[in-house]
């Protein structure tokens, strides 16, 4: 059985936005980063094949790699 909670909901333009959740499956935590679309007909919010799923356990060392890309793309200004 997989539980997920919504974590943060960032919108990027008309109907689409970048989901972020928290999601438990056979014991374990996981991080899904996934981009989703407005339905027209229904109007109801579907996931796309793009993201990512990634251990709980990979969090630490994924916010220092983001830390690093920003430290240089504002570097680089």
């Amino acid at each position: 059985m997989s539980d997920e909670v919504e974590i943060a909901r960032i919108e990027r333009g008309y109907g689409k936005f970048l989901v972020v959740k928290i999601a438990t499956w056979k014991d374990s935590n996981y991080v899904d980063v996934r981009e989703y679309y407005t339905e027209k007909e229904s109007d109801e919010l579907r996931p796309t094949k793009k993201g990512i799923r990634f251990s709980y356990d990979l969090v630490e060392e994924i916010q220092d790699a983001l830390a690093k890309v920003k430290e240089h793309v504002e570097g680089a200004s």
